[in-house]
C-alpha cells in the first residue's frame, strides 16, 4: 500500500516514533487512540512496520473513512460501548 502522506515526506519519516520506538513486530496489533494527524501518522508507521492489526479510536465517526487509508483496519467508537475501551481490544 502506497502512503497516503505527500510524496515529498520519506517513507522512512513517517511515523517514526512507531518505528524507531514502539517497533511493532510483523503480525502484531497496534491501538491508536485518536485519529488526528498525529495519530494517523503512527498508524501509517504501524502498518509500514506490518503490524496485520491497526485498530483507531475515535469519538468521531467521520475520520473513520480517511483513516484507513494509513493502515487502520479496525475502529471502536468509545461512544458505543458502556465500558472502558481496552475490553474491547
Amino acid at each position: 500500500m502506497k502512503s497516503a502522506l505527500p510524496g515529498s515526506i520519506p517513507q522512512h519519516r513517517l511515523g517514526g516514533a512507531t518505528l524507531n520506538v514502539a517497533k511493532p513486530k510483523k503480525g502484531s496489533s497496534v491501538a491508536v487512540f485518536g485519529l488526528g494527524a498525529v495519530s494517523l501518522a503512527a498508524a501509517e508507521g504501524a502498518r509500514i512496520s506490518g503490524a496485520s492489526q491497526i485498530i483507531g479510536i475515535d469519538r468521531n465517526p467521520k475520520r473513520f473513512e480517511e483513516a484507513k487509508k494509513f493502515g487502520v483496519n479496525e475502529f471502536v467508537n468509545p461512544k458505543d460501548h458502556d465500558r472502558p475501551v481496552q475490553g474491547y481490544c
